[in-house]
Parts: C-alpha cells; sequence; structure tokens
C-alpha cells in the first residue's frame, strides 16, 4: 500500500552573518532540509512583523538555498534579525543575529 512519509525535521539554518555598512545591513544566510524541501523563508528586524525573502537565484524546490536581506535606514545602535524557515509540512528552524549599526558622520558643509 501507500507509504505516508511523517517529516518532523525542522530545516536548518545556517552560515548566517551580518554585513553593516553606515546605516545599511545584509543579512545572509542558507538553509536545507534533507526530508523535504523548502516552502518558505521569513525575516523580523527587532522582533517586528514577519516578512517573506526570496531565494538568491535558485528554483524553489532545491534542497538547499541561499538567502540575502538588504536592510536599509536603520537607526543606530543594536539590531537583532530574527530568520525562519519553513518546509512543505510546516516544520520551522529559526535562528537570531544581533548586530551593531554605526552612525553616520553629518555630511560636511
Amino acid at each position: 500500500g501507500p507509504r505516508f512519509v511523517v517529516d518532523n525535521t525542522p530545516p536548518a539554518i545556517g552560515g548566517l552573518v551580518a554585513r553593516t555598512a553606515t546605516d545599511d545591513a545584509v543579512i545572509e544566510f542558507s538553509a536545507k532540509d534533507p526530508s523535504s524541501p523548502l516552502a518558505r523563508a521569513e525575516y523580523s528586524v527587532d522582533a517586528g512583523p514577519w516578512t517573506l525573502v526570496r531565494p538568491v537565484g535558485q528554483l524553489s524546490d532545491a534542497p538547499s538555498k541561499s538567502y540575502s536581506i538588504q536592510l536599509k535606514n536603520l537607526r543606530p545602535g543594536e539590531h537583532t534579525i530574527s530568520v525562519r524557515v519553513f518546509d512543505l509540512y510546516e516544520n520551522s528552524g529559526i535562528a537570531k543575529i544581533t548586530f551593531n549599526v554605526t552612525a553616520s558622520k553629518p555630511a560636511s558643509r
């Protein structure tokens, strides 16, 4: 008879880095799920609303994907970015990174 696969393995998030430049930041991470395809990824800035992020140049049903998030006009100080990834069975993996944004120097007149 048919086999039903129950997948309780959450996607794994790796390589989470934040690269900052003045009041902008680029967040990069990758995700993979050995048991089932990745469905979607989301991020949250400073515990704000979750926002969908698309994988970088790869098909959606690849077992491993890379993501890049551009954040602009961040206020100076500490920021925490949370990322979460869901597979087709709604298992989710989550990771966080905290980084500092330095104040931009005022433009000289």
